[in-house]
Order: C-alpha cells, then structure tokens, then sequence
C-alpha cells in the first residue's frame, strides 16, 4: 500500500524525509506549487511517516496499523477548496478536526505569512447558510482585541464554507489539560483573567462567544487567545433548525442552564458561566 502510494512521489518524498520536520512544510510547497494535488499526497504521506516511526509496529495488527493509508486523504472537500482558494491561500496539512469544522495549515500568498482555515461541516454549512454566516464573521472581523483570534477573510466554495483566521503557534487549553492535568494557581488565573478581559471586551459590543470551553482557547507563549466567535455565533444563532435535525449545540459540560434549556433570550452571562466551568476544569483537572 505504502509503495502504491508513494510510487510517483519518491524522489520529493525521499527529499523531505531528509529535511528537519519544521522545514518540510516549505519546501512540499516549493516543489509542489503547480500541483495541488501532489501536495496533497505528499503532506499525508509525511503524516503518515510521522506516525509509524512512533508505532510499536509489532504490537498491533497489519488492519490497525495500516487502515488511515486506505482512506482518501484528498477528499472532495478538499480539492474543492484547493481549486477556489488557488493564487490565495496555499493550503498544506490538516491541523485538527472538531465537531464542527476541520482546520488547516495555509500561507497567505498575497503577504507570505502562516495562517489558518478553518472549514465547516458541509452539513452545518447547509443549515446555517451562507448569508447568516457571512453576517456573522463580518460582526466578529471588527473585534480587535489582543487575546480574541480574528477573522481575516471567509468565503464558500461549492457548499463548504471557510474562515481564515491567524495561525497561533502553541496549544489549546484542551491538549494542555489532557497532557498535563490540573494547572499551577497562577497559570489557571492568568489564562481566566485574559479570557475574560477578550469576553468583556466582545460584550461590551453586544457579541457572545456561547461556546467558551478548553478547546476555543488557544495558548502560545504565555499568552491566551478565543478562538471560534464567527462559527460559534453562526451556529448558535439557527440554533432551533440544527436541533431539529438532531445536531448537538454548544458543549453541555460548559453550558449554563438557561442555554441547556434552550431558552432563546440569552445574554453574555453564558460565557461567564463557561469561563467559571473552564477555571474549575484548570484547578480540579
């Protein structure tokens, strides 16, 4: 299967194993810049590399090692948002999947710089719209806020939507928590404490966020960033029509109990109370 794959691609292949993990990225994109595709290819097969040089191959079984080489890791999403973002946005490798979106490594061409793109399920694209969610990422590009990640650009191509937003280099709350347990006094205050001066600031121009968990909240330096206003107020805001078509809304775990009831009238309280969750969630692991 690895040699089917790989066959056409050895050479760059070759090349980019040789290279340091943080300068393969680059280069894919050098040599790939007329083939998006290629690309493609190319990025899963270093995935993959990645993982079966940490897998104790011996310990599992061919199906359980071997079974993400059978998937199509260009899918038709993909491709499609290649061919609409060509000349724009260079889109490299997967940087996670949530229950909402997939997000992506790109570079900005126009202005050489790293940023991210985040994809909405088809599914939740169809029921949210594409003019309440273009209503919603233009409320949140005017947020300028020091620990808010912005929207930069968005757009639709055939169905799928996307939002560009910075590329923070770090972690999420949530990857810290499972790593490394309960936080130290200190570290869980200062993350609180700028979290909530981003909610303040949002609320104090009438924007929720209403999906405040570990997850939204990235960390880079010492520094702590929401992530997710755009597609968290467009969800929530066609938050009766995603119910009825048995989706879930918000994250119960951090949810107050006037928005777990489903009561429409909501108010910035919402996200205090998940704030209060997530501090919790930081001293108690």
């Amino acid at each position: 299967v690895i040699y089917k794959k790989a066959n056409a691609q050895l050479p760059v292949l070759d090349a980019a194993l040789e290279l340091a993990p943080e300068d393969r990225d680059a280069f894919v994109l050098r040599m790939t810049e007329t083939n998006p595709a290629l690309r493609l290819e190319l990025n899963a097969l270093l995935r993959y590399a990645a993982r079966m040089a940490d897998l104790p191959l011996l310990d599992q079984s061919a199906s359980a090692v071997f079974s993400s080489l059978l998937r199509d890791d260009a899918d038709v999403g993909v491709r499609v948002l290649e061919s609409a973002l060509a000349g724009r946005y260079a889109m490299i490798r997967p940087l996670g999947a949530g229950g909402m979106a997939t997000v992506y490594l790109a570079i900005d061409l126009r202005v050489d710089r790293q940023v991210a793109i985040k994809v909405l399920r088809p599914d939740l694209s169809r029921t949210v719209g594409a003019e309440r969610f273009a209503r919603e990422v233009q409320v949140v590009a005017t947020l300028d806020h020091p620990n808010i990640v912005g929207a930069l650009d968005s757009g639709e191509a055939e169905g799928h939507f996307w939002l560009v937003m910075p590329f923070i280099d770090g972690e999420s709350l949530r990857q810290r928590l499972v790593r490394d347990g309960a936080r130290p006094l200190d570290e869980a205050l200062s993350i609180a404490h700028q979290v909530a001066d981003a909610l303040g600031y949002a609320h104090r121009r009438g924007v929720m966020h209403r999906d405040i968990k570990p997850d939204n909240i990235l960390l880079s330096n010492g520094h702590a960033f929401v992530a997710d206003f755009g597609i968290a107020r467009a969800i929530q805001s066609n938050a009766h029509a995603l119910t009825n078509t048995g989706m879930s809304v918000g994250t119960p775990a951090y949810m107050a109990p006037e928005q777990a009831a489903g009561i429409k009238d909501l108010d910035e309280r919402v996200d205090v109370y998940a704030l209060g969750s997530v501090l919790y969630e930081m001293l108690a692991g």
